[in-house]
């Protein structure tokens, strides 16, 4: 297999931006809403620009050099989120932060070493990035009934990742079983979400160090055997 470079190739770059509204709800307790937004502009991927031509994929340009694997600079991203958040002492003792996370992101690349489906047509490669979560809550709780007692909580819900749908067979003949069945973009099913809970419970204790006595010095004792 041979490798090289688009002559066209250009230094990847991603845009970030966003905005945060806060409010104080009660004395110790503030709220806020806060959007992010990234943009991806020319990243990485990677082609097979000898790959078996269309339609029947059977023959390559080039059938001396085999698979050769081209790196480019045409993928591209967009992403966007929006975090609600709640955080404060709520009651006497008792902290919370909570968070609530709506995001979507898609590209058509999953890096530098990533290969579309058809070296000819990555039209269908425009879907849901791979780590893709729709929706996440995140929840940290720490109550104090005591001075010396500590109770704590961490819960997270994250709903699932996409992956993609393959035919199993290379049906285009380049040497990768990553094609995907007529009409089925790049992940375009959803995997199972997660939820984990964790609980943690301590408390103090105070050890009791003994009193120590004062051992008579030598002088007394010298004293009181002379009388």
């Amino acid at each position: 297999m041979g490798s090289g470079k688009d002559p066209s190739i250009r230094e990847p770059y991603l845009l970030q931006y966003g905005l945060t509204v806060e409010r104080q709800v009660a004395m110790r307790v503030t709220a806020s809403a806060a959007y992010r937004g990234n943009r991806g502009v020319k990243m990485y991927r990677s082609v097979d620009a000898n790959a078996p031509i269309p339609p029947n994929y059977n023959v390559r340009p080039n059938p001396a050099i085999g698979v050769l694997r081209q790196i480019q600079s045409s993928g591209r991203q967009a992403g966007n989120a929006i975090d609600f958040t709640l955080q404060g002492e709520v009651r006497r003792n008792l902290t919370l932060l909570a968070q609530y996370t709506l995001s979507g992101t898609r590209n058509n690349t999953g890096g530098i070493a990533w290969f579309p489906a058809n070296q000819y047509d990555p039209s269908g490669e425009w879907s849901r990035a791979d780590f893709d979560q729709r929706h996440r809550f995140n929840m940290l709780g720490t109550w104090s009934p005591g001075r010396r007692v500590n109770m704590g909580v961490g819960l997270s819900l994250n709903s699932g990742a996409p992956y993609t749908m393959t035919t199993g067979t290379d049906v285009y003949h380049t040497g990768m079983s990553n094609a995907r069945p007529a009409g089925v973009a790049r992940n375009s099913l959803q995997g199972p979400g997660y939820a984990g809970l964790d609980l943690r419970l301590a408390r103090d204790f105070t050890s009791i160090q003994p009193r120590r006595t004062k051992a008579p010095s030598r002088r007394s004792e010298l004293m009181r055997s002379t009388y």
